[in-house]
């Protein structure tokens, strides 16, 4: 199926797999990765800043801006002990 098609974006490459998010929220370690949005997990200690509803996420030597979802940013924020 086209939903359960998910990009891993690393350090050297991007990685594509055939899982649904919460079949990969269960294989990923929860004390590394937080979900941030319905289609976007992070790792923690990738994210560079949280501006608005955007985490920039620091891969390399680029950064990306993650979209922060609504539903997410509450606890997002916690995790990252920022209020």
């Amino acid at each position: 199926m086209v939903n359960n098609v998910i990009t891993i974006a690393t350090n050297k490459s991007n990685i594509t797999i055939y899982k649904s998010m919460n079949a990969m929220q269960e294989l990923l370690p929860g004390h590394k990765f937080i979900r941030v949005h319905k289609s976007f997990y992070v790792a923690i200690d990738k994210v560079q800043s949280v501006k608005g509803n955007e985490i920039i996420v620091k891969l390399k030597d680029t950064e990306k801006n993650i979209p922060l979802g609504i539903t997410y940013k509450e606890n997002v924020l916690k995790q990252l002990g920022i209020s």
